[in-house]
């Protein structure tokens, strides 16, 4: 769907409705830090009389950048319809993909690595918010490819340059 390639290159974050509160809270740093991010909460004129189940697909699978899952008690429980969606169709990704996909946060007492096995996790415990969003800045900094040039190097402008687009797009 055409409002879905809007997405492209954000963030998404993944969660239960019981965690919204955090989500929010990470939604808001991530946001202020210029980062694009999908969080149904503030996507709801983009979600409005869409197929969920293909549009959220499409999200978690194929549109965004990196995928922000809050672990928890409540994110797991068996009647979870949208968080096993988003997560059997991030797992998918993470599967495919040559770079980390999954961003586990760990909420509470639930280990993300029961569903997510050595996959290393934050622990919201011990990090506030605005200290995940900076990392979450720091993952995506580190992890801009440039194309090699046969013709010359890149200058520090130019680097710069495609780090500054590479934050905004």
């Amino acid at each position: 769907s055409s409002a879905a390639s809007d997405v492209y290159k954000r963030q998404a974050i993944s969660f239960a409705s019981e965690n919204t509160n955090v989500a929010s809270e990470l939604a808001n740093e991530f946001i202020a830090r210029g980062l694009h991010v999908f969080y149904s909460d503030k996507s709801q004129s983009e979600l409005w009389g869409t197929n969920l189940h293909e549009y959220l697909s499409d999200v978690y699978r194929e549109k965004a950048k990196y995928c922000v899952v809050l672990f928890s008690e409540d994110y797991v429980r068996q009647d979870k319809v949208y968080t096993k969606l988003e997560m059997n169709n991030a797992l998918k990704r993470h599967n495919e993909s040559s770079h980390e996909y999954l961003l586990p946060i760990r909420l509470d007492d639930y280990d993300p690595q029961e569903v997510l096995p050595w996959v290393a996790y934050i622990d919201a415990r011990k990090y506030s918010t605005k200290e995940i969003a900076d990392l979450l800045l720091e993952k995506i900094r580190g992890t801009l490819v440039l194309p090699l040039r046969e013709d010359k190097c890149y200058d520090a402008i130019e680097i710069e340059d495609k780090l500054l687009n590479n934050l905004m797009s």
